[in-house]
């Protein structure tokens, strides 16, 4: 809890570092160019890892490795999207190929972990969460709904003379 109370300090320290080492002017040029960045690495992986990802665990599987691997990179871009060095930093080596594979083998090892117990919890498209151990189908969960067809017509409605 109080590390999050101490990262906005922890960033304006490692600003005020660098405007010392180099300038205040390359320390601006540096957020922007990472925010630019995280921006661009968040449009190309786009909202499909997410998706991919959620039918997979729907489905009661691990999300395959590609979905692992971009939804890093996504992640690293939102983490330079974050003003700041030390999210930098962290985004970096979520993008990075060597060390997103050392966070994807202590992840799968997590999700196994979690998977096994029945503990790994996931959003359906409805928004409801549910429990890895009770996934559902959507074909077994559909309901049939009657609907009577009414005819819409548009006529011009006269307001009711007042007899006064």
């Amino acid at each position: 809890m109080w590390l999050i109370l101490l990262y906005p300090f922890a960033e304006i320290y490692a600003f005020v570092k660098f405007v010392q080492i180099y300038s205040f002017m390359d320390a601006v040029l540096f957020v922007v160019t990472s925010g630019l960045l995280g921006i661009l690495l968040m449009s190309l992986q786009g909202k499909s890892v997410f998706t991919s990802a959620q039918v997979d665990l729907a489905q009661g599987r691990l999300p395959s490795e590609r979905i692992i691997h971009r939804a890093c990179i996504m992640l690293g871009g939102l983490l330079f999207l974050i003003p700041g060095f030390i999210s930098d930093f962290f985004g970096l080596l979520l993008v990075l190929p060597g060390t997103r594979h050392l966070f994807l083998i202590y992840l799968k090892k997590k999700f196994k972990r979690g998977f096994q117990k029945g503990n790994v919890m996931f959003f359906t498209n409805m928004g409801n969460m549910g429990n890895m151990g009770q996934t559902r189908s959507p074909e077994r969960d559909a309901q049939v709904v009657d609907v009577t067809p009414i005819e819409v017509t548009h006529q011009k409605i006269e307001p009711p003379k007042d007899s006064n």
